[in-house]
């Protein structure tokens, strides 16, 4: 679910994706970043439109950090809103509590690595399954 492109490198199925690292991340605890830029929402709306002129069905996914936050990342406030206003479906795990009691499963404080990949995968697929249904 999660891909990493480098021209030349892939992996298993052609999924490439963070390794385990020799020294695991140590959780953080830090104040929430409330801003988002102008460049970044261009750039997610132009996504948007992009998938609607094709007829393509949106899931919009945050991935568990490992990090806990205080208060609400603009970035996420902003996706969840825009989302719920358009209609698309939006998941927000970057607080999943499973995730934060497994470093192991981290390439850093914001990446999961191939391991998380696979635990991640395993969550993410019977919400994909339910929706495809529909």
């Amino acid at each position: 679910m999660y891909h990493f492109i480098t021209p030349g490198v892939k992996g298993k199925n052609g999924f490439t994706g963070k390794a385990v690292p020799a020294v695991l991340p140590t959780l953080t605890h830090s104040q929430a970043v409330t801003t988002i830029s102008n460049e970044a929402v261009a750039m997610f709306e132009g996504m948007v439109q992009t998938c609607r002129q094709h007829h393509i069905k949106l899931l919009v996914f945050i991935p568990p950090f490992y990090r806990q936050v205080d208060g609400e990342e603009g970035t996420v406030a902003y996706l969840e809103k825009y989302c719920k206003e358009k209609g698309i479906l939006f998941y927000d795990d970057s607080q999943n509590s499973d995730f934060l009691h497994h470093q192991e499963w981290f390439y850093d404080n914001v990446h999961i690595n191939v391991i998380g990949c696979d635990e991640y995968s395993k969550m993410m697929v019977p919400r994909i399954r339910r929706i495809l249904k529909d």
